[in-house]
């Protein structure tokens, strides 16, 4: 067969003599997924990689494709199937982190996760050598152009873009929430938000499997004017995982887990009849709510069909929350809200129950992964599962050649004409001697809370500023918050420490936690 100008820019007509839009529909016919758009995202996943710890290896040595060259000739390329094994770098997976309440709390599509290590393998190989210089001790490297580092090159890319008509946004693709650590996560997401335009940014999960709970949920509460709410989740009740509560009340084998919150209603079930015990989150309110919003900035989520697991937890809290406008590939995200775990922990957690047996290590170190506990929706969405469901996106985007072939170009210009669309919000404190200067331009209103308390409401006039007096407080050393609304409506807040300069506070906060990170890894 002839193989010449077979690149960029070709249309794939046939794969083995069929049909590619038949091919990939017959594909999709035998993915997993809770809706078509999910399925038939897997299947365009799958065409050419394909990960054999999820799957056979393919029936055919080789695929020959047909094409049309820019020029409109029909030409044909044989290509073998061909085999590697993909950098694993830093992934929350391993035996290693079954001590640590992390490994309870994968919410994590393992197929789109091992097709996503396998690209960046083949094409982002100097990100993850990047990402293990830096996790050793490396510095970041300084900026060039608009592009931002990132500690974690290899879960985020981070870029200032301009629109038409010269206005600089901030883009931040997340790959995968699969990490060690969400306070490395959340830091790191923090960092890079305050590096990007103020005007706006545009958050795009695309492709994200998922990964570790904690480090989704609490990302969340950078972006948002109100308090985050993590999502509820529910056990299935059995005997089996009732045993399973009732021997984890509190954290024994694991550190961090405990179960005890579930334990009541799984005991009443027999009585009640009840499928699904009560939900409670997995991720603690508390730990979803110490930072406060981060960037008041417009905001806009780019989401697709395999987007899984914690991704799509993540679009849900944005879309729950009312962050901003979710922009879609497909009409649905993957649909897998749940919280996984594999059998190899079952095995640690009830190593000494009575019928440990069922769950004793499989043969030649395989292992599976189960859904133990469902997620439900809150606020606005409330007792909504995201688990078949998924998220729907407000406005479905398709992509263009220009989008493929040019770096995102058609689909950059249509984020940043939504944000630019979006009303702006903000509030600022600054302090001069005894006095607090409040800045909140087109807000009606700013409330004041110390420790959670309502301690002052100030009006905001057409100026957009208001003062405040400490005396007239009446509380000293406490961390204030200030709360902006508009037609009663919060749309931004932000936290300022009286005992301290809010930014050496943050500054000694992230010290803190990079120290405590490099503890723990060593």
């Amino acid at each position: 067969p002839r193989q010449e100008a077979f690149g960029i820019e070709v249309e794939i007509l046939h794969w083995n003599g069929v049909p590619i839009d038949r091919y990939v529909d017959s594909l999709a016919r035998a993915m997993p997924g809770g809706n078509a758009a999910a399925r038939r995202a897997r299947a365009m996943n799958s065409l050419t990689l394909r990960s054999l710890t999820r799957g056979q290896i393919p029936d055919e040595d080789w695929v020959t494709l047909r094409y049309r060259t820019r020029e409109g000739k029909t030409r044909e390329y044989e290509q073998p199937w061909l085999l590697f094994q993909p950098r694993q770098g830093f992934r929350n997976l391993s035996p290693d982190n079954f001590g640590h309440a992390e490994a309870s709390g994968l919410g994590l599509d393992d197929q789109t996760d091992d097709l996503q290590q396998a690209k960046k393998s083949l094409f982002a190989s100097s990100q993850v050598v990047e990402e293990e210089r830096i996790q050793g001790g490396g510095e970041l490297r300084p900026a060039r152009g608009n592009k931002v580092p990132s500690r974690l090159p290899t879960i985020f890319r981070a870029r200032n873009v301009t629109s038409s008509d010269g206005t600089r946004y901030g883009f931040l693709r997340i790959f995968s929430f699969n990490v060690n650590s969400a306070d490395l996560f959340v830091d790191e997401f923090e960092r890079l938000l305050g590096e990007l335009s103020p005007e706006g940014v545009v958050i795009d999960i695309r492709g994200n499997g998922g990964g570790l709970i904690h480090a989704a949920e609490r990302a969340l509460e950078l972006l948002s004017p109100v308090p985050i709410d993590p999502e509820p989740a529910q056990f299935i009740n059995t005997p089996a995982t009732l045993s399973l509560c009732r021997e984890h009340q509190e954290s024994t084998r694991l550190r961090g887990l405990s179960l005890k919150p579930w334990l009541n209603s799984m005991e009443r079930s027999g009585a009640s009849g009840a499928t699904h015990s009560l939900g409670f989150p997995i991720t603690s309110r508390s730990d979803c709510n110490r930072r406060g919003q981060r960037y008041q900035g417009p905001k806009v989520l780019i989401i697709d069909g395999l987007c899984y697991s914690a991704a799509d937890m993540f679009a849900a809290g944005f879309k729950d929350h009312e962050l901003g406008p979710i922009v879609g590939l497909h009409t649905n995200t993957g649909a897998g809200g749940a919280n996984v775990w594999s059998h190899r922990l079952l095995q640690f957690l009830l190593a000494d129950e009575p019928d440990r047996g069922r769950f004793r290590l499989l043969p030649k170190g395989a292992d599976l992964r189960a859904a133990v506990r469902r997620t439900v929706r809150v606020r606005q969405n409330a007792g909504e599962l995201v688990e078949d469901f998924g998220v729907k996106p407000d406005i479905i985007y398709e992509m263009t050649a220009a989008d493929v072939l040019k770096d995102n170009r058609d689909l950059i210009r249509s984020m940043t004409a939504l944000l630019k669309d979006q009303q702006k919000h903000s509030v600022s404190v600054e302090k001069t001697g005894q006095v607090l200067g409040i800045r909140s331009p087109g807000s009606d209103s700013v409330s004041v809370t110390a420790g959670g308390w309502p301690v002052r409401t100030l009006r905001i006039g057409r100026t957009g500023r208001a003062s405040l007096r400490l005396s007239d407080l009446g509380v000293h050393g406490d961390v204030l918050e200030f709360v902006a609304y508009t037609d009663d409506k919060p749309v931004a807040r932000t936290r300022y420490d009286l005992s301290a300069n809010p930014s050496e506070v943050q500054d000694g906060e992230r010290k803190l936690r990079s120290l405590a990170h490099r503890g723990t890894r060593r």
